[in-house]
């Protein structure tokens, strides 16, 4: 016969006691701890005991607790800071198979009809058996926690992460984690440099910025200096280096491509170039390989050849300037040569006139 509690459907007063022991343990550890309940707590008094006391105290029925569970003072106080992760811990310290919450399977019943025969009956129970022995439970058992739930009511979803959304029913561990995620209750990301099931695929290879995604191997973040593709699995092309390979390589010696990260010539400048990713010209006054070549102190030639830097435009310019000078000769000579004549000719008509006036006279 079912008692008052089970007929009332109460949870029973041994297990409320110690659910609600746990939840003010909770709320105690996550106090600080100079806190002096916090310190009671884990106090450990001095001395001996009187004789006859009993041998099981509070701490020791707390301690056993735990370690039914897998879980020490270091563990319970970590987990006590996290308010989620502490109800499932709650939950699998206290639970029971006698649950009532809405996670819960109903129990398989038959109901044999008029057409039903003796042998319908046995082989109906026979298999309703075998279905509860498969699950784990015991043919008088009720039915576990519905999938995706947990807990003493069944009233917990199983984390999200949770393969196929399966926990364990008591504190909702997962039983295995989905692809990208590692941990208990498979809430933390795999460890940089890993990604897949179990955390098991590494990264390396990869040279991802900042790691690449712990679920699909993705480089989200790009790909670190030097490197390109989606899986950033290649190096910059010959004529690239550098960040998302924008930077252009230098004058390098032979065409030899720079390096993909730095961008430095590995094999040399080409003549008339200098610096480490060759992209200086020679300064003034030198020229050609590793630009040791002078054209003279303060003289400016061409950093590759050597070559007078303006020249051409230098014989033009005199070119010009000869042309000039030699026309303004050639008037000067012309003006010259014009006053001459017409001096001369002043000089002939004046005389004639003179010699004309004079016969006149005569």
């Amino acid at each position: 016969m079912k008692t008052f509690g089970e007929r009332t459907n109460q949870i029973p007063i041994p297990q409320e006691i110690k659910k609600r022991k746990w939840k003010w343990i909770g709320h105690t550890l996550r106090k600080s701890r100079s806190n002096i309940t916090c310190q009671a707590l884990q106090w450990t008094p001095q001395g001996k005991r009187k004789r006859e006391r009993p041998r099981l105290t509070w701490r020791r029925v707390l301690e056993k607790e735990m370690a039914e569970k897998g879980h020490n003072w270091n563990t319970i106080h970590q987990l006590a800071k996290d308010r989620e992760k502490w109800r499932r811990i709650v939950c699998g310290l206290c639970s029971t198979r006698e649950s009532r919450g809405r996670g819960r399977r109903r129990t398989q019943t038959f109901e044999p009809d008029e057409a039903t025969t003796s042998s319908d009956i046995v082989n109906v129970s026979a298999s309703i058996i075998s279905t509860q022995i498969e699950e784990g439970l015991q043919p008088t058992q009720q039915a576990a926690c519905d999938p995706g739930w947990y807990g003493d009511d069944c009233n917990f979803l199983c984390h999200k992460n949770c393969l196929n959304k399966e926990c364990n029913e008591d504190d909702g561990r997962c039983k295995s984690c989905s692809s990208g995620w590692t941990g208990t209750y498979c809430d933390s990301p795999c460890p940089e440099g890993t990604y897949g099931k179990d955390c098991s695929s590494k990264c390396e290879g990869f040279y991802c910025k900042n790691g690449c995604n712990h679920v699909n191997g993705k480089c989200d973040n790009g790909c670190v200096p030097g490197w390109h593709t989606v899986d950033c699995s290649k190096v910059c092309p010959n004529t690239s280096y550098g960040a998302e390979c924008k930077s252009t390589c230098g004058h390098c010696r032979d065409g030899v491509p720079c390096h993909h990260v730095t961008g430095q010539c590995m094999t040399g400048c080409e003549p008339g170039y200098t610096g480490q990713n060759c992209n200086n010209v020679c300064p003034d006054g030198h020229y050609g390989d590793k630009c040791e070549k002078t054209c003279g102190k303060d003289a400016k030639c061409n950093h590759v050849t050597g070559e007078c830097c303006g020249c051409t435009e230098l014989r033009m310019l005199v070119k010009e300037k000869e042309e000039k000078i030699d026309s303004e000769h050639n008037a000067v000579i012309g003006l010259s040569v014009s006053l001459s004549i017409y001096v001369v000719l002043s000089v002939i008509v004046c005389c004639w006139r003179w010699r004309a006036a004079r016969n006149d006279d005569e």
